[in-house]
């Protein structure tokens, strides 16, 4: 079956097509939380939960070098895809992932990292592992305040920096203010420090 895999990190800036795919397409899974329990009385039941987050694991090979390959499905090398799945996670931020099939999307969504790891092959090429759990944004974006005056502001989720009467927001970026420096992420909250 003909297939094709992109991934992008969170605000969508960079986007990569993988060269090599893996020979089938990934197998989704999407667990529920079901519990049992049972009365004093009787019989036990089985209480059926909402559906789980879809999840899924990418193995295959990446090209140090693609023009080395006449079959490679785009002219991205290894380091470009290790790159951006390290910054995500040193960003702590999902990526984005589009799998397409000759019937349309199979995943279009967004996925936290849980598990990459990847080596140096014979021929300097990597195989790699990539596992992956949908993620859902638990917070909203900032731009639930009507307040639009220069300066920092704030809700029961986070801070955020207003930088134009405008009520424009620092966004997945980081800023020198006061002269002190702060990272955005995509929604416009500053990272906490711990």
């Amino acid at each position: 079956m003909a297939y094709e895999i992109f991934i992008s990190n969170y605000a969508k800036t960079k986007t990569v097509q993988l060269p090599i795919l893996p020979s089938e397409m990934p197998s989704l899974s999407s667990n529920p939380t079901n519990e049992v329990f049972e009365t004093y009385w009787d019989l036990p039941y089985n209480f059926i939960e909402k559906k789980g987050l879809v999840e899924f694991q990418l193995e295959s090979w990446l090209p140090v070098d693609h023009t080395k390959y006449s079959f490679c499905k785009s002219k991205v090398n290894a380091g470009d895809v290790i790159e951006l799945i390290e910054t995500a996670k040193m960003n702590v931020e999902p990526i984005w992932i589009l799998i397409n099939g000759k019937s349309g999307a199979y995943v279009n969504d967004t996925f936290a990292i849980e598990k990459f790891e990847y080596k140096i092959m014979k021929r300097q090429d990597y195989s790699y592992t990539l596992g992956l759990k949908q993620w859902r944004n638990p917070n909203p974006t900032a731009t639930t305040t009507t307040d639009k005056k220069i300066g920092w502001k704030s809700d029961s989720t986070g801070w955020w920096y207003v930088y134009d009467e405008n009520g424009s927001y620092y966004q997945g970026c980081w800023q020198l203010i006061d002269n002190e420096y702060y990272s955005f992420q995509p929604d416009g909250y500053c990272k906490q420090s711990d």
